[in-house]
């Protein structure tokens, strides 16, 4: 996946940043070899497909993020170190929140600063477990026939992971 941005950050106190940060981002066209599972026996003359995710609900690429975190930064006179946490939206069809950490280092440059982190998000989205029956009728010829859908709603929690790198340009001298 790549993509490109624009973040903030202020220094609320010498150790104390906030910051905020809005993205773009794509995939690149990868091809990918499909595999669908047969139906299972779950009973005398009962078919079931295995389980399978709606995932309707899921926002799909292009991606448009923005997230505000609260962090600590190491004092002047050690190479710099930051951390932050906290939370944003992915905006999409459906609006999904997200919860992001990150990790990072960098130059300590007067003028311009060069800067890598490491981010970790994890999200929460609603989707539909659903599960098809089937019974075979002898008198319609060979295969299945369709009995019923089931949908259950479940929550999943897709992770993800970025390394960021940038060049930080200081709008005011701290």
């Amino acid at each position: 996946m790549l993509g490109a941005g624009v973040s903030l950050l202020v220094h609320a106190r010498k150790w104390l940043v906030l910051s905020t940060d809005t993205r773009a981002s794509a995939t690149m066209p990868a091809g990918c070899k499909a595999i669908i599972p047969g139906p299972v026996q779950v009973g005398p003359n009962q078919w079931a497909t295995p389980v399978g995710r709606d995932l309707r609900s899921v926002p799909t690429a292009p991606l448009l993020r923005s997230a505000f975190r609260v962090g600590v930064e190491t004092p002047k006179g050690v190479p710099l170190l930051r951390a932050t946490a906290g939370g944003g939206w992915i905006w999409a069809t459906r609006p999904m929140p997200f919860a992001t950490a990150t990790v990072g280092l960098g130059s300590r440059g007067k003028s311009v600063r060069f800067y890598t982190d490491f981010e970790a998000n994890v999200a929460r989205v609603r989707v539909n477990a659903l599960q098809s029956f089937f019974h075979v009728d002898s008198a319609k010829g060979p295969g299945l026939v369709f009995d019923s859908q089931q949908a259950t709603p479940i929550m999943v929690h897709p992770k993800w992971a970025a390394v960021r790198l940038g060049v930080e340009f200081p709008l005011v001298s701290p």
